[in-house]
């Protein structure tokens, strides 16, 4: 043929019969291909410029085509397209969807089969763009879409193959996002029923290289062995990455290299299904090892990004494993779901790389196998102690060159248990490290001394070549981070640490791994101690000491805010305890006090200027709380009272500081009573007391605390809380009361204390009495058979105690009993004061009665009086009673003015020279036709009204001042 777009070549014609037979084939089963199989295969053969077939030939394709996709559509339910890459010479991404999408709803009562078929090192990657589908997942139990992505032999049935999922609804969000096949073929079932029918699905589809998911040597589907003499770095990918990757996995990845060589892996991408804190569904696994019995490094799901990983040899294993059946834990509205669907579950993308360049880890070189290289990284090293160990501590390479652009953490870890806690302390030997303090730009190392890691979270950062200083960790842990991204060549650091006894507790101590504290007010002014380890349990089979010095011019004070030693009922001495002691003037320790259990003590306060002791036991085998307490060295901050008592037979009575109002805190007050005699005693009652707290477990008196010292040498008893009748007798001629509240007192009512000298001798000549038996001089309590003063009985007081109010009822008068006297001289005086009442009630109305009415033509003239003004007096207003002739008043009228009356050429203070007596001037005369009018202008002086009257002399009746 001498035409080109003639010349036939096998090939053609080969592709040409195939077309053929396909078209029969189909025809003959009443079903069609896709338009986008055969209509691209037969435009691929008749196109328009450079047509491979004849035109008749094309026209004859084209004609059975469309008869046979007629045929298909109409003659019968099922349905098959074919998607075949091999068909085509060139790769072109495609559509698909269900019969008619875009137009119409697809048919009801329809099969219709999709295959997806790509070359030999093809995968099909397919995307979803619509999506709807009657039914409801995840039953779908109208229409439904299944996918196949795992089927790998087209002669076989691929209903036996793992099946990806099945969906039915409206919308994409519960489809994968990306499916990519595990082999070269996708196959999809779509079914719908004879009932309603909707829009249908859509989406693109394209065949990609396969080239990506092969490495190194290939077992099976997802097992390979990477050798670095084959590759010395590339790219690990899941099966089906970044496609949605299938159920029920078990992949394994061995990285092998050369000796001495280190691997380096790095997560590109990652996004597996989060499954909870320790992947239980899917989950990718590390070993440092070449098998997965090696150690291992970690397990990772979720999302991760840019996380890097060491080997600490030349071997490296990655085991990756998925699962069925997740559920949406996240979202309570899914949980009877499938959340399969739900999540981006794209899989990995991890690269790999051999070297013997990397940084090798820095050990120390003293020491044993409490040092080890921390799996998974580049250089980082954990050092634990062994107790109280030690050892030397140099930079990766020290004391060469730091390799550049690595970052090395170094993790100190002390002992921390229930029997001891250990502190971390660094002694730098040699340093430089490229920088320039404080900024250190080009590289550092941070000093981490609360043990945390994190952005900013260092204590201190070192650069240069200054010896940095001795360092010691707040806790048990130290980390060091050695920092050379941007620095150049320097020979590191070398340095020695050291593990050391600590108990958690603040204050100076003096030998170091033994529980002994020092607290001295020049250093610590206030402050807090507590048990060891607290709030952690303490260590059993233990003993702290607390050792407080105040200025001479100070005193302790000591208020507990927690305090938990175990219930018990034993004796404190056999128990978890706390021991106060006071150092005395003669050099030695006396007890204040001792307390176990779980009630707080009260607050204490020392001596003045003199050493207290605090020590702390705990017996084996117990462990508890604890407890935290407050110092604080006061001196005028303390508010003082209290004084000292020396009685003269008698009694007397203590109320609290500033009663009746509510005491404050810091208040520090001791009454210390002496008897007359030394073989007296003295006795207490608390007739009134309320303080803040209560006696009881898990309770106290931390707050406020009342002490009653029965006997100097011994500890005091403490109070608080309500008391009624409470009464102490003491052992000897003294008794000490002291009163202590701390800096969280709040305040209450306070108390009323009566304190009674109690007779052992005879109150008036002091021979020995027999109390009870009549040998007493005073007055015997009918109750407790105490001898009193006899001045104590009858004072409004209980003097005897324990309820005996004998001192208060015996021939004392007793309110609401009267005697008869009493009555007789309390009914005279009342009638007396009745009768004068009676008297001077006649004699009133008698003297009114005959006294005249005043008369009608009574009248009042008011007069202006005006002082000199000498006198510098204000003036007045004389009102003058008239009294007619006849002796009768007709009418009366008062008028006054408040304005002055205006006179010529005067002022109101001046009296005219012709007045001889000032004190009274006539202003205006009385007229019988005048009446008074209170109309007046502002020019006009103000009159004086008048009342027609007799010529008789007036009379002052009344004075007014104005």
């Amino acid at each position: 043929m001498g035409s080109k777009k003639f010349q036939f070549t096998q090939v053609t014609y080969s592709k040409l019969m195939g077309l053929f037979i396909i078209l029969f084939v189909f025809h003959n089963n009443n079903r069609s291909e896709h338009s986008g199989v055969i209509q691209l295969s037969v435009t691929e053969y008749c196109k328009f410029k450079e047509r491979m077939l004849p035109r008749e030939t094309c026209w004859l394709l084209w004609m059975l085509y469309l008869t046979t996709t007629y045929l298909s559509q109409t003659g019968g339910q099922d349905c098959r397209y074919i998607f075949n890459n091999s068909l085509l010479t060139t790769v072109s991404p495609g559509i698909f969807g269900t019969p008619g999408f875009g137009s119409r709803k697809y048919p009801v009562g329809r099969r219709c089969h999709y295959i997806f078929i790509g070359k030999p090192d093809e995968r099909v990657e397919m995307k979803f763009t619509k999506f709807n589908v009657q039914g409801v997942a995840p039953l779908c139990q109208f229409d439904y879409l299944d996918i196949y992505a795992e089927v790998s032999d087209l002669t076989k049935p691929h209903i036996d193959t793992p099946l990806l999922g099945r969906f039915c609804g409206e919308g994409i969000d519960r489809l994968p996002n990306l499916i990519i096949s595990t082999s070269n073929i996708i196959i999809l079932d779509f079914y719908s029923d004879y009932d309603k029918a909707d829009d249908g699905f859509e989406g693109r589809y394209r065949f990609i290289n396969d080239s990506i998911y092969n490495f190194g040597q290939k077992k099976n589907l997802c097992d390979f062995v990477i050798n670095s003499t084959e590759q010395r770095l590339g790219y690990i990918v899941s099966p089906t990455y970044p496609g949605m990757y299938p159920d029920n996995l078990h992949c394994s990845y061995t990285l092998v290299g050369k000796i001495g060589q280190r691997i380096k892996i790095k997560f590109i991408d990652f996004s597996l299904f989060q499954g909870g804190d320790y992947c239980p569904i899917d989950y990718v696994l590390i070993h440092d090892g070449g098998s997965s019995k090696g150690e291992e490094i970690g397990r990772f799901c979720g999302n991760y990004k840019d996380v890097v990983i060491y080997s600490s040899e030349n071997y490296l294993s990655i085991v990756f494993r998925t699962q069925s059946g997740r559920i949406d834990t996240l979202n309570a509205d899914n949980l009877e779901g499938d959340a399969d669907f739900l999540y981006n579950r794209r899989g990995f993308n991890i690269s790999f790389e051999f070297s013997d360049k990397f940084v090798k880890p820095a050990f120390s070189r003293i020491g044993g196998d409490h040092i080890q290289h921390i799996k998974g990284t580049a250089c980082d090293v954990r050092i634990s102690s062994r107790k109280r160990s030690f050892g030397t501590l140099t930079s990766p390479g020290y004391p060469s060159d730091v390799p550049p652009n690595v970052t090395c953490n170094y993790y100190l870890d002390g002992m921390r248990n229930r029997k001891v806690l250990e502190k971390v302390q660094i002694s730098f030997k040699d340093f430089e490290v490229p920088g320039q303090m404080p900024y250190c730009y080009e590289g550092y190392l941070e000093v981490n001394l609360k043990g945390t890691l994190g952005v900013g979270a260092f204590d201190e950062r070192f650069c240069g070549s200054l010896l940095p200083p001795n360092l010691t960790s707040e806790d048990s842990r130290m980390i060091l981070t050695l920092d050379t991204h941007k620095s150049r060549s320097s020979r590191g650091f070398s340095s020695t640490y050291q593990f050391i006894t600590d108990f958690g507790i603040s204050g100076y101590s003096p030998e170091d791994g033994k529980c002994i504290f020092l607290y001295i007010s020049r250093q610590y002014k206030d402050g807090t101690f507590n048990s060891p380890y607290y709030p952690q349990e303490y260590p059993d089979n233990t003993k702290c000491e607390y050792i407080f010095r105040p200025a001479v011019s100070e005193r302790l004070l000591i208020s507990f805010h927690a305090f938990d030693l175990g219930r018990t009922r034993r004796p404190c001495s056999s128990s978890d305890n706390i021991v106060v002691d006071q150092h005395d003037l003669k050099g030695n320790y006396t007890r204040i006090n001792t307390y176990c259990g779980t009630q707080f003590p009260g607050p204490i306060v020392g001596a003045l200027g003199q050493e207290v002791r605090v020590v702390f036991n705990s017996r084996i085998g117990s462990r508890h709380a604890g407890f935290q307490a407050k110092f604080e060295f006061l001196n005028s901050r303390l508010r003082k009272c209290g004084e000292n008592i020396t009685s003269f037979g008698g009694g007397g009575l203590i109320k609290s500081p500033g009663s009746p109002e509510k005491y404050k805190s810091y208040s520090f007050c001791q009454w210390i009573i002496k008897a007359s005699n030394r073989k007296n005693n003295i006795l207490v009652i608390f007739e009134d007391f309320h303080v803040e707290g209560k006696e009881q477990e898990g309770a106290g008196c931390k707050n406020a605390v009342m002490r009653v010292f029965q006997d100097l040498h011994q500890p005091g008893k403490e109070l608080c809380g309500k008391q009624e009748n409470q009464f102490f007798l003491s052992i000897g001629e003294y008794l000490k009361l002291e009163f202590v509240t701390s800096s969280r007192a709040l305040g209450a009512k306070g108390f009323k204390i009566t304190w009674t000298e109690v007779h052992q001798t005879n109150p008036l000549t002091g021979s020995q009495t027999s109390s009870g038996k009549g040998g007493c001089r005073g007055f015997t309590c009918k109750i407790t058979k105490y001898c009193i003063d006899e001045s104590l009985k009858c004072n409004g007081l209980p003097n005897c105690g324990d309820s005996d109010k004998s001192d208060e009822e015996e021939g004392c008068p007793q309110p609401g009993k009267f005697e008869v006297l009493h009555i007789a001289v309390g009914a005279s005086i009342s009638s007396f004061f009745c009768v004068i009442l009676v008297v001077c009630g006649f004699y009133h109305r008698k003297k009114f009665r005959n006294n005249p009415k005043p008369p009608d033509n009574d009248q009042v003239e008011v007069r202006y009086v005006a002082a000199s003004s000498s006198n510098n007096t204000a003036d007045r207003l004389l009102a003058v009673d008239h009294a007619g002739e006849n002796g009768s008043h007709k009418s009366s009228h008062i008028s006054v003015h408040n304005a002055t009356p205006k006179l010529p050429n005067r002022t109101p203070n001046q009296v005219p020279k012709h007045i001889k007596n000032p004190s009274i001037e006539k202003i205006s005369q009385c007229s019988s036709q005048s009446s008074y009018s209170p109309s007046l202008t502002s020019n006009q002086s103000p009159k004086i009204a008048s009342i027609p009257r007799t010529s008789r002399t007036p009379r002052i009746q009344k004075v007014s001042i104005v």
